[in-house]
């Protein structure tokens, strides 16, 4: 599997460390978010996320059509009453505010902004981009990034890589990697459980939550998959474990009908975009914007489960980040059928 960083691609090539730090915001959240072809809505009687097929293989992310909560704002303003007149506050009301104030850890304000930190190797530097932009259009998240290529669970020094990563205490970590673990995890498996096991431990004493992406569908002649799933799913097995991490299945939107690589697929908007890059006349494992935008609608909806998040930008998906260097690494990769 080849590793791109911002200049250049090579398989032996070291890490290199970027960071930057952009504000979002988070707004109060409405019943039903809307972003092209996702949406999401929320019930008194589930949480639980379902996917549904759209054309072209491709599925979304969506709570089932139960009975609707009612609008945060009237919430949050019944859960800062008193009650000290319990005569006057419906019982029903007290029990969807008991519940919610369960489910929402706190509610992000332009002077408490929510702190993100996302890590992970280049493939998460790809992706760091729309994660931001899906956030950040929002209005109150602080996301500081610090994806670079080389960074893996199994190799020398990512101790000292999580602790420079995490020294700002975010309250959630977005989590990216694998690519760089796959030779050590097919024949080292409980180690690497050991590892993981950790790490998560590590990121979990500053941090109040995980977001865990799945690594992505690879190029099939890069004969990687059996060792990807078998990553995926020990993160995976993890994760339903772990109550504080929440593992995300980037097949549901970046791969075909069997979960395979993809190039092409409808983007956030529902319009067919190029998701992945093409380098030297062949399939990359690497993320085009529209990509990248796909994992930013992604993480954005989980955070929205427990935190109330707004409508965000018009097109927040087609801004000046789509323009970043990297999208253009190699140059034309990120092109429309680049390469007959």
């Amino acid at each position: 599997m080849s590793i791109c960083l911002l200049t250049a691609c090579s398989s032996t090539q070291k890490p290199f460390q970027v960071s930057s730090t952009t504000q979002s915001v988070l707004q109060e959240t409405t019943t039903t978010h809307h972003s092209g072809n996702f949406s999401i809505e929320r019930s008194e009687e589930t949480e639980q996320l379902t996917t549904l097929s759209l054309p072209e293989n491709k599925t979304v992310l969506n709570f089932p059509e139960n009975k609707k909560e009612p609008e945060l704002e009237s919430v949050l303003e019944i859960s800062q009453q008193d009650y000290e007149d319990k005569s006057e506050v419906d019982v029903e009301d007290e029990e969807v505010v008991q519940e919610l104030q369960e489910k929402v850890i706190r509610i992000p304000e332009k002077n408490t902004p929510l702190s993100v930190v996302s890590i992970g190797d280049s493939v998460s530097f790809d992706a760091e981009p729309g994660i931001r932009a899906a956030l950040e259009s929002t209005g109150v998240i602080n996301l500081e990034t610090r994806s670079f290529g080389g960074i893996g669970i199994s190799l020398e020094g990512f101790d000292q890589y999580l602790e420079e990563a995490l020294v700002s205490a975010p309250e959630i970590v977005t989590v990216m990697l694998g690519g760089f673990d796959l030779k050590f995890v097919s024949k080292n498996e409980s180690i690497y459980r050991e590892m993981l096991s950790k790490a998560v431990n590590r990121i979990l004493k500053d941090a109040s939550r995980i977001i865990w992406i799945g690594m992505p569908p690879t190029p099939l002649e890069e004969k990687l998959e059996e060792n990807r799933l078998l990553l995926n799913l020990i993160i995976q097995t993890f994760a339903e474990n772990n109550p504080m991490v929440d593992y995300l299945d980037s097949e549901s939107i970046l791969g075909g009908a069997q979960g395979d690589f993809q190039r092409i697929l409808p983007g956030v908007d529902g319009q067919l975009a190029q998701i992945r890059k093409v380098r030297d006349g062949r399939d990359d494992g690497h993320l085009c914007s529209a990509g990248a935008a796909l994992i930013g609608e992604l993480v954005y909806q989980k955070l929205s489960i427990f935190f109330p998040l707004a409508e965000r930008d018009h097109e927040w998906w087609l801004g000046e980040w789509t323009q970043d260097q990297r999208y253009d690494d190699p140059p034309g990769g990120c092109s429309y059928n680049p390469v007959k």
